[in-house]
């Protein structure tokens, strides 16, 4: 008909591959490397690897949403919604993606948290998300305001952190059965693949948990299920209170791993490592991200502090690097325009993160 009309979206196209397939491969890739007989000093080498890459990726990550929070809440960060870009020589480039449940940042914080119930992948939710999801109500964050706040400001933070430490334990070796591979390296060294394991291990603990939740809430949505009655049964079991414990848990270790680093002096390196950046990635960097990491995630009641700007976590993460002009290996590049076209060859080998999402963010 001559009245018809067309609605045309014109979006930048992000390259990569989705990180969730990315990061299967490489576990494939890094479990057979091990059952071929690896020496136990790999251990460095394969944790060294994951702090890089993901380190990168949280510069990236941060620097994008540092752009974009003043606009909108994703709500919805984890693995399977970026993209990743791995050329070799270069460091990893990163795309978020997926806005379908961003929200207006300014109509969220004036009460609009209130009209909208939890959403997105519950395994990166925060304690106040369980919470306010099995009561349905937010008179029962408003009587908690730790967990208001936390809800009202921090579930993209949380939801970084969460993302973050679900690459690295994927990246990261498990710790060995023998009491040799246990003790390798000199006392330093040994501190801080202890400290290291331990994370590992109390994350997969949260993990396992998160996942089982999970599971049963999709089960639930996916096949028609009693949504009041999983709600319910959310409450009666205080889903909240048990990822709470976890995440508390989840903090200490990484706090733990940054003073093993931030403890053993400025030694060059943390261990060799074939990514082109591990040259440059000394202890201090490795504290500070973890530092970063501690920061980001949320613990619900137990969550004393204010939520930290996105310029603090990745001042955080670079103290040498100003807020808005961070790369991933390190240096300095000219700040894209919020919502102007990021063109990569002009900034370097690291992806514009920030402009990629606000782009997508405001078509979303």
């Amino acid at each position: 008909e001559q009245d018809a009309w067309r609605v045309r979206l014109a979006m930048v196209r992000v390259p990569g591959e989705p990180l969730d397939d990315h990061l299967e491969r490489r576990e494939r890739e890094l479990a057979a490397g091990r059952a071929s007989g690896w020496p136990d000093q790999d251990a460095t080498h394969e944790f060294t690897a994951a702090i890089v890459f993901t380190r990168a990726l949280l510069v990236q990550l941060v620097g994008a949403m540092e752009r974009v929070a003043p606009h909108v809440f994703h709500r919805d960060i984890h693995p399977r919604n970026m993209l990743v870009e791995v050329s070799p020589g270069k460091p990893p480039r990163f795309g978020l993606v997926d806005f379908g449940l961003a929200v207006d940042a300014e109509r969220w914080r004036a009460g609009e948290w209130r009209e909208r119930g939890a959403a997105g992948d519950c395994r990166c939710w925060p304690a106040s998300a369980w919470l306010y999801f099995g009561c349905g109500e937010d008179e029962a964050l408003d009587a908690r305001p730790r967990l208001r706040a936390e809800y009202q400001e921090r579930l993209d933070l949380h939801a970084a952190a969460l993302t973050a430490m679900e690459v690295f334990a994927r990246l990261s070796p498990a710790k060995p059965q023998d009491a040799v591979g246990q003790r390798q390296g000199e006392p330093p060294m040994c501190r801080r693949l202890a400290s290291l394991w331990n994370l590992k291990r109390v994350w997969e603990e949260y993990w396992t948990h998160a996942t089982r939740f999970w599971r049963v809430v999709f089960w639930a949505f996916s096949s028609g299920g009693d949504i009041a009655e999983l709600k319910a049964a959310c409450l009666e079991v205080s889903v909240h209170r048990i990822i709470q414990q976890c995440l508390v848990a989840v903090r200490s270790a990484i706090h733990e791993a940054r003073r093993a680093y931030a403890n053993d002096g400025a030694e060059d390196v943390v261990g060799e490592s074939s990514d082109s950046d591990a040259n440059a990635f000394d202890h201090a960097s490795a504290s500070a991200f973890f530092g970063a990491l501690a920061a980001l995630i949320s613990c619900g009641e137990e969550q004393a502090e204010p939520a930290p700007a996105w310029s603090q976590v990745l001042a955080m993460l670079d103290p040498h690097c100003a807020p808005g002009m961070c790369k991933s290996d390190g240096s300095a590049h000219r700040a894209c325009g919020a919502g102007g076209a990021c063109d990569s060859s002009a900034h370097g080998d690291a992806a514009c993160g920030g402009a990629l999402a606000v782009q997508e963010g405001r078509v979303g």
